[in-house]
């Protein structure tokens, strides 16, 4: 009868274990700075205009894939991530993933 009981249980929480770990495109060691705000200086945006890109410059998922997609102003320029957990990736090497925005708008 127990065993009734632990199997489901065991599911379930392994199943909202997947669901909290977000992006699996992200370094482990980021997993706790993952729902931490921007810093101040940076911050979330609307969306404002047309975005180039459907896919997160980070990891290549589609937008939306993963929730909402996450908008994020960089230096006045809005950026668009699959979840949260691609930020930190993103502030690593900037220019790396904000050439992928130039070169989808103009179309290289």
């Amino acid at each position: 009868m127990l065993h009734r009981l632990v199997t489901p249980l065991f599911c379930l929480c392994l199943g909202i274990a997947f669901v909290l770990a977000g992006c699996s495109e992200t370094d482990p060691a980021d997993q706790g700075s993952q729902t931490a705000p921007p810093p101040s200086g940076t911050d979330t945006a609307e969306a404002t205009g047309d975005y180039p890109l459907k896919t997160c410059v980070v990891s290549g998922k589609e937008l939306g894939s993963m929730g909402d997609p996450i908008d994020y102003k960089h230096n006045g320029q809005l950026v668009r991530f699959c979840c949260e957990g691609c930020i930190n990736p993103f502030k690593e090497d900037p220019e790396k993933y904000l050439a992928k925005t130039e070169q989808a708008k103009t179309g290289k």
